[in-house]
C-alpha cells in the first residue's frame, strides 16, 4: 500500500491483503483526521465515504477515468509504483517483494 501527501512524503506498507480492516488500520495510523483521501474504486474503500474522520474522493480506473470531475486522482501514486517496479525489475530476480522493498524504497 502506498500513501502520499500531495507534493510531500510517501509512506509504504506491505499488507497481508487488501481487505477493508487492513487498509483502514494503515490509513488511521498514518493519515491525519480531516484529510482528503483519493483512492481508486477498490470496494474496500467504499466505507471511507461514511467515515466522518476523512473526506473521500475516488477515481474509476475501470471506467477509463484517471482524474475524476471532483478532482480525485491517484496519478502521483501510480508514478511512484512505476519507479518502484522499474527499480525492482532492474535489480532483483526473485519475486520476494517484501524482502527487497526496503532498500528500493529508500532509493526511490
Amino acid at each position: 500500500m502506498v500513501m502520499a501527501e500531495k507534493g510531500g512524503n510517501v509512506v509504504t506498507r506491505v499488507l497481508e491483503d487488501r481487505k477493508q480492516d487492513k487498509l483502514f488500520d494503515a490509513i488511521e495510523d498514518k493519515i491525519k483526521t480531516g484529510s482528503t483521501i483519493h483512492t481508486d474504486e477498490l470496494r474496500a474503500y467504499i466505507a471511507l465515504r461514511d467515515n466522518p474522520n476523512y473526506i473521500h474522493k475516488s477515481v474509476n480506473h475501470s471506467g477509463g477515468e484517471y482524474v475524476a470531475k471532483c478532482g480525485a486522482t491517484t496519478n502521483e501514486l501510480e508514478g511512484f509504483w512505476n519507479l518502484f517496479k522499474a527499480a525492482y525489475r532492474g535489480t532483483y530476480v526473485c519475486p520476494c517483494v517484501e524482502e527487497v522493498s526496503s532498500p528500493i524504497l529508500w532509493q526511490v
